[in-house]
């Protein structure tokens, strides 16, 4: 094992077997055009509007799924919202849970300090028990693919099981994790280092057990002094990575680019497809949109940190505030629900 307090990290696959793959990353170029397919007015977002009876709650994440329930994961437990119906969904759960995913398959997971929950049959089920982790467990997937990684404390570790119930600690990684995405079907990009600053590749032939897996992307200079807090990949073989202080970053068939958004706020969490366009949202009430024609800002009304957004292909988008509250983004002809 490694000394205590080596800064190693826990990666975790699951569920089915590890599938990612790696390549050269080369900074510069042009970033792609996210949102190229906007050519419908109606996915054009219109106004942000406050979610009307919220209840009293203190939001970590926000998940909208695929029968379009808003998902809050809060410090007390679980919410859904349907409609204009709230409902309390903790069973099962301990709180808090910081983080909310959904795989491919239609499963739906919490995740919070050393611990990951399945729903099933209306209750919160333990599936992931990461004890040791000393951060939220990440999760990220593609197909039947299930990825996890956090710090593990004492030793940095990582892991991998089919099965969800059961976790075998059998390689090491030299990095400290944060969020992780799949980028298209065989590459996993994590955030990465104890400041946040840097970016790991994996692959599907990495050599995990020697602790030589994944190599560290050379990103374009701009990024250096910033912190990464998100990333999301809207379509295969591409990346949005945002961070502090209005910073975007974009890979596209192998190539980084710097996205100028217009803002010096954090961006802390963004989510969207070629189809909707991109959705980044951070401090100060600062909600960006981007499509073919770029970044732009949207009028929150707030103030307050906003600090998760999700949504659906062709459907509601949502995001969460720090103090509570919820917002929806209107699009096109929509109306507030």
């Amino acid at each position: 094992m490694t000394a205590f307090g080596d800064p190693r990290a826990l990666i975790v696959a699951l569920a089915s077997a590890l599938c990612v793959s790696g390549g050269a990353v080369e900074s510069g170029g042009g970033g792609p055009a996210y949102g190229q397919g906007l050519a419908n007015p109606r996915w054009l977002p219109r106004n942000v509007v406050a979610i009307a009876g919220v209840p009293s709650m203190t939001p970590r994440a926000v998940l909208v799924d695929a029968q379009d329930r808003t998902w809050v994961a809060h410090d007390d437990g679980m919410a859904i919202y349907e409609g204009d119906i709230w409902r309390d969904v903790s069973s099962g759960l301990a709180p808090p849970a910081l983080e909310l995913h959904e795989t491919p398959l239609g499963e739906i997971f919490a995740t919070g300090l050393g611990a990951g929950w399945r729903w099933e049959d209306d209750r919160w089920v333990l599936r992931l028990d990461a004890s040791g982790c000393i951060s939220p467990l990440h999760l990220t997937s593609r197909n039947s693919f299930l990825f996890g990684v956090c710090p593990y404390y004492p030793y940095y570790v990582a892991w991998r099981s089919r099965d969800l119930a059961e976790i075998e600690i059998d390689a090491f990684l030299p990095v400290i994790p944060n969020r992780a995405a799949f980028v298209g079907d065989s590459e996993i990009y994590v955030i990465a280092g104890a400041d946040r600053s840097g970016l790991l590749r994996l692959g599907v032939d990495d050599d995990f057990d020697s602790g030589q897996a994944g190599v560290m992307v050379t990103l374009p200079q701009q990024v250096s002094g910033h912190r990464l807090f998100d990333l999301w990949s809207p379509a295969p073989g591409r990346l949005v990575v945002v961070g502090s202080e209005g910073l975007v970053i974009s890979l596209n068939g192998g190539s980084w680019a710097v996205q100028e958004t217009g803002v010096s706020e954090d961006l802390v969490s963004v989510w969207g497809n070629d189809v909707d366009g991109l959705y980044a949202v951070g401090s100060s009430g600062r909600i960006l949109f981007h499509d073919a024609t770029g970044w732009r800002a949207l009028p929150s009304g707030s103030d307050q940190n906003l600090i998760s957004v999700h949504g659906r292909r062709g459907g509601r988008v949502v995001v969460a505030g720090a103090e509570g509250a919820l917002y929806e983004i209107l699009r096109g002809d929509e109306r507030p629900r």
